[in-house]
């Protein structure tokens, strides 16, 4: 056993060895993003990082695009359909054509990035009807096929991005689920 002066001078070894390699790390780079510096909101729900590298920032208050540099906040515009559609974001997804997918309390909206735009998907109701409800996106069952939670109807539902179409998967009594898609098998844990 290691004692006396020289426990102590391996110990104080290991402790400045240790703090010198925790504030000195070049691999890593940390920005706070805040309201101040760009943020929609500081209370953030939902992450994305795209294919292209660029981080979704969905908020209570608004979706935020941020690309290492800058950011752009999106929020809802009175009689602008193509902003949008709500504030409160419940999801965002990238499907394999690299688009991106966002829920919010007014449905599904897909970002059209050569005008920074929106496309509006709302919830297909009997009668013909269209309904923009809260969504929650969960995953893409094929290319074309989105799954999602409508909230207020308590069930998942399949959005046919081709087609603009919902049609109805499940019931599933909750306002958040979890999509996992393996092979052939999908699941949805709630």
């Amino acid at each position: 056993t290691i004692r006396g002066p020289a426990f102590i001078l391996i110990f104080l070894i290991l402790v400045i060895a240790d703090a010198r390699s925790q504030s000195v790390n070049t691999r890593f780079n940390f920005k706070h993003l805040s309201v101040q510096n760009g943020l929609a909101q500081n209370l953030v729900y939902h992450f994305l990082q795209d294919s292209r590298g660029y981080m979704w920032i969905g908020t209570h208050n608004g979706l935020t695009l941020y690309d290492g540099v800058k950011t752009i906040n999106f929020l809802p515009r009175d009689h602008d359909s193509t902003s949008v559609s709500g504030r409160f974001i419940t999801g965002l997804l990238e499907d394999s054509t690299q688009q991106i997918w966002i829920g919010n309390e007014n449905g599904i909206n897909r970002y059209n990035r050569a005008d920074n735009s929106f496309s509006h998907f709302a919830v297909d109701r009997p009668g013909v009807k269209k309904d923009t409800t809260y969504c929650v996106p969960l995953g893409f069952v094929t290319p074309t096929d989105l799954w999602f939670l409508d909230t207020k109807t308590r069930s998942v539902r399949s959005l046919n991005t081709t087609t603009r179409k919902t049609s109805f998967v499940s019931e599933l009594n909750t306002t958040q689920a979890s999509f996992y898609k393996c092979a052939q098998t999908i699941n949805v844990w709630a």
